[in-house]
């Protein structure tokens, strides 16, 4: 037999304090569509980002630590990366991305340092 009252975590800096995913939290993920060549800054941190046509995304230098972002093409288009002069893909050594896939980002916790996960 369960007592007492259950607690959430401790928000961490820079959420909102909703630490157990509820629909909220998946209503608040921002998807983003582009059809042109894009930056990536630290605001798109936690986006979905939906080409609709062909384009690159530049991966700058200097994005924060736990960096994440993560793509999906729709039919006809692709993803061409350009890496930023330190920026590092360490477990994919292709910048392209095909149509019709999708994949996340993530900064490994090492400045300039990426993995793609789901490609």
């Amino acid at each position: 037999t369960l007592t007492g009252t259950p607690t959430a975590p401790t928000a961490s800096p820079g959420t909102t304090g909703n630490q157990i995913a509820t629909l909220d939290y998946a209503k608040s993920i921002a998807v983003e569509k582009i059809s042109t060549a894009k930056t990536l800054a630290n605001s798109d941190n936690g986006k979905v980002i939906l080409l609709t046509a062909s384009c690159t995304v530049t991966l700058p230098n200097g994005l924060m630590n736990g960096f994440n972002a993560s793509f999906a093409t729709q039919a006809g288009a692709t993803l061409t990366y350009s890496l930023g002069g330190s920026v590092v893909l360490i477990n994919n050594a292709l910048t392209s991305m095909p149509e019709l896939s999708s994949h996340t980002i993530v900064n490994t916790g090492v400045a300039n340092e990426y993995l793609t996960v789901g490609l």
